[in-house]
């Protein structure tokens, strides 16, 4: 029935047709809507989830000389450390 709205069909004409109210029609595809705006953000967000959290810091970049985010800060931080040989921790955010 959501589609015959969305296809263009009055919602009086429907209610007359499957015996409910037009009020209930609008609601049910009012509702759909608001669903479907929550799946697409869940997928939206899971999307983001893997490219970020997994995915773009393992897979080599060609700008960072074939190492992975990861690995390229790992060896920098290790080349930058002081002549005690440990690695230089990032400064703390303020």
């Amino acid at each position: 029935m959501i589609e015959l709205v969305r296809a263009g069909k009055n919602p009086a004409q429907l209610s007359r047709e499957f015996g409910c109210s037009a009020h209930t029609i609008r609601n049910w595809v009012a509702q759909a809507a608001i669903d479907e705006g929550k799946r697409k953000a869940e997928a939206r967000l899971a999307l983001f989830t893997y490219i970020e959290g997994w995915y773009n810091p393992r897979r080599r970049h060609s700008a960072l000389g074939r190492l992975s985010p990861i690995n390229f800060e790992r060896n920098h931080l290790q080349v930058n450390s002081p002549t005690t040989g440990q690695p230089v921790s990032a400064p703390d955010a303020a």
